[in-house]
């Protein structure tokens, strides 16, 4: 039984990640971890799984055109890139860099690191209004280590902070992340250049006193 309940779920998720510790969490815990633990490893004996890294495989085989690790980790609202990689698909720097940075709550720990990924823990839902105002304020916090910044990419993306601040998000963003006081005293002015209600920097305070 226990064997068709983990096979019923890689059939309908060919090409995508198995995170053993958040699978086991959120669908598979009616499993002894033993259990669950042993089959996992059949599966990879069977040529069934690919084992990527510690408790990371991929199903099958990978699907064309398509990161199995960013996909899995960031679709349906559940993470989104940071870092260099982040700056480099906003169009800010010209070299991404090897490291790839991910915010996710799909994992189990704090962070995880896979091959060239290093993923944060953070409990969020990824909506786009919420992603764009992470981006403006990581840009906030990080322009001064930031070479050859295209600016005037850089003033879209903070453009579409503004356009996107709330302060409920913003909330749920402070609660789950650290930004220096510098870095929201600089939002909050461009929140009020705009005539854009909010209270962020009551909100910091009050989160982080």
């Amino acid at each position: 039984m226990y064997t068709k309940m983990i096979k019923k779920y890689i059939e309908e998720h060919a090409g995508e990640i198995f995170d053993a510790g958040y699978l086991y969490e959120k669908f598979f815990q009616l499993i002894p971890n033993k259990t669950y633990l042993k089959i996992i490893e059949r599966f990879v004996d069977e040529g069934g799984f690919q084992r990527i890294s510690k408790g990371v495989y991929l199903i099958g085989q990978q699907k064309d055109d398509i990161d199995p690790i960013l996909e899995f980790y960031t679709s349906n609202f559940s993470g989104m890139i940071i870092g260099n990689r982040m700056y480099y698909e906003l169009g800010l720097i010209d070299s991404p860099g090897e490291e790839i940075e991910l915010l996710t709550s799909k994992i189990t720990t704090s962070t995880k690191n896979i091959n060239n990924y290093k993923l944060r823990y953070v409990d969020m839902f990824f909506t786009q209004g919420m992603i764009e105002v992470i981006q403006g304020l990581e840009c906030i916090a990080q322009f001064s280590g930031l070479e050859e910044v295209d600016q005037l990419k850089l003033f879209v993306v903070i453009e579409k902070m503004i356009e996107s601040y709330k302060d409920p998000s913003f909330r749920i963003i402070t609660q789950n992340m650290k930004y220096d006081y510098a870095t929201i005293k600089t939002l909050a002015k461009l929140l009020n250049e705009q005539n854009i209600a909010n209270n962020a920097i009551e909100i910091y305070e009050e989160l982080t006193k």
